[in-house]
């Protein structure tokens, strides 16, 4: 039974916040459920404004494809998407703004640029890095870690929070019912979360 004194974080990355806003997606219905069941479970949900960023960027690309791309999507799913951005967005996630934590936001930025590797792509995986050590972890900002998610579904940068000890969930490789497992749990820290 969870301890209601104990209030737990999960954070989004861009591509998470994305399956919120496209409906569809793979893993889709994992993301919706932890949405929908924060009070149940004594948790709050955060993303970063790097994913605000990040998803203007993405929602353009795909809605600029070539028809019949696997990553195309219609004007109306664009315009719907935003919608869900603008309207919606901030009333279910918690959006970090980095200028706000007491530390840097740079906080170990060249450490997390050598672990996640160098390239334009990775510098937004550095930079959603350094919000969770900043944010999540620390607990002057409000974090505590013991029961902290990340919900990320990028596979490279799983393995490389996962190697430094952080509780990742990929929404497309988990069920329900097993998530559902370990929000009841007051320690979330070193959770078998991985995939089933």
């Amino acid at each position: 039974m969870i301890d209601d004194a104990i209030l737990g974080f999960v954070y989004f990355d861009t591509n998470v916040v994305l399956k919120h806003l496209l409906p569809g997606e793979e893993g889709t219905d994992v993301v919706e459920f932890i949405i929908n069941n924060k009070g149940a479970y004594n948790y709050l949900v955060y993303t970063s404004q790097i994913a605000i960023y990040e998803i203007d960027r993405i929602l353009k690309r795909k809605v600029n494809r070539l028809f019949g791309h696997k990553d195309y999507i219609s004007r109306e799913l664009y315009d719907q998407a935003l919608h869900r951005l603008r309207k919606t967005l901030y009333q279910t996630i918690k959006v970090i703004d980095e200028r706000s934590l007491t530390r840097s936001r740079t906080y170990c930025y060249r450490d997390l640029m050598v672990k996640v590797g160098w390239g334009n792509n990775k510098s937004w995986d550095a930079r959603h890095w350094a919000v969770i050590l900043n944010f999540i972890v620390d607990p002057k900002n409000g974090g505590g870690a013991d029961r902290s998610i990340i919900i990320n579904a990028d596979k490279p940068f799983n393995t490389v929070l996962r190697n430094e000890g952080f509780t990742i969930v990929d929404p497309a490789s988990i069920s329900i019912e097993k998530l559902r497992d370990i929000l009841q749990r007051d320690v979330w820290l070193g959770a078998d979360l991985c995939c089933e």
